[in-house]
């Protein structure tokens, strides 16, 4: 299944360099997701961070090498959360 591109936006306040969120509205809930990375200059690192509700909550940052990789992980954690929400709509309405 193929969900739209996440849209990153660049911020260099506060050590954040990206982050992208999106907002789903499901009979008449808002849905809001949110990932945010940030480089560790100490450790050379990248860390994503996910907000969320349910599984896209992470209590620890993930720790990436390279942007690209930190990118590809928040879209997966997206596309797992989008298709978990896929699948209880339409349990809900088949019944």
């Amino acid at each position: 299944m193929q969900f739209k591109e996440l849209e990153w936006e660049e911020h260099i306040s506060d050590g954040i360099i990206i982050s992208s969120n999106c907002k789903v509205r499901v009979y008449g809930y808002d849905i809001i997701i949110e990932f945010r990375i940030s480089y560790d200059k100490k450790e050379d690192k990248y860390c994503l961070c996910s907000f969320g509700i349910g599984s896209i909550r992470r209590i620890r940052p993930d720790i990436f090498s390279n942007i690209d990789e930190a990118k590809t992980a928040a879209y997966r954690i997206y596309c797992n959360e989008m298709c978990r929400m896929k699948k209880a709509i339409d349990s809900f309405v088949l019944k």
